[in-house]
């Protein structure tokens, strides 16, 4: 028996508190289209001795990865004490060192939010557009007006991705409708068919076919 494809892996990474209901809608896209997600729920609030361990962790999540799903809003992320960059910002980095598909999806300006979805720290922000700027640049990006949209976006885009590897690969898979001609044929010289089936025959390759009749 041929070996069952091995399913693939991807790491959700976005900011969690001001996206709870998209990644939620991330992780079921996912599912829809046969991926195992991964994602890093929580982080130490502080600098204590398990925030080396969480960060480590977070980033060999990427490593595990075949798969990387970034989502962007209006909030950079966390910045651990003594690091210049947030958690999303390093598991975006990991991802383009490990040469992995990266899939982007940004939030649309008419996306509603609310006041504790923005980024109050101008520094922040402006890491924060760089940081989009440098995930979008030639890769699949997508914009979300809710996260219902997302659902939809992250689900085609996961399977145009499959589709392109699938044909990077030469693999190609048989259509699920095979044509009846290719079971069932009727003498040429035979012009008649059962009166039953007459409402449903056509014309296949110069054959007449009954397609209400059962095939292999």
């Amino acid at each position: 028996m041929p070996e069952k494809p091995k399913r693939k892996t991807a790491k959700i990474s976005s900011t969690s508190l001001d996206l709870p209901e998209h990644r939620q809608h991330v992780m079921d896209a996912c599912q829809r289209t046969g991926v195992t997600f991964i994602m890093m729920e929580h982080l130490p609030a502080s600098d204590d001795p398990e925030l080396q361990a969480a960060i480590n962790k977070s980033l060999g999540m990427v490593n595990e990865a075949d798969v990387y799903i970034g989502i962007f809003a209006h909030r950079y992320g966390w910045v651990p004490d003594g690091q210049d960059i947030s958690i999303t910002e390093m598991e975006f980095n990991r991802a383009f060192e490990r040469k992995i598909p990266i899939l982007v999806f940004l939030i649309h300006r008419e996306h509603p939010i609310t006041i504790d979805q923005l980024e109050v720290s101008d520094a922040a922000r402006e890491k924060l557009e760089s940081l989009k700027a440098r995930a979008s640049k030639g890769r699949i990006r997508a914009e979300f007006k809710s996260p219902e949209d997302l659902r939809g976006l992250d689900i085609h885009a996961l399977a145009e991705l499959e589709k392109q590897q699938e044909e990077s690969a030469g693999e190609k898979k048989y259509p699920a409708f095979i044509r009846p001609t290719s079971f069932l044929r009727l003498p040429r010289r035979t012009s008649r068919i059962p009166t039953h089936c007459s409402r449903h025959a056509r014309w296949l390759g110069g054959v007449r076919n009954c397609t209400s009749l059962p095939i292999g």
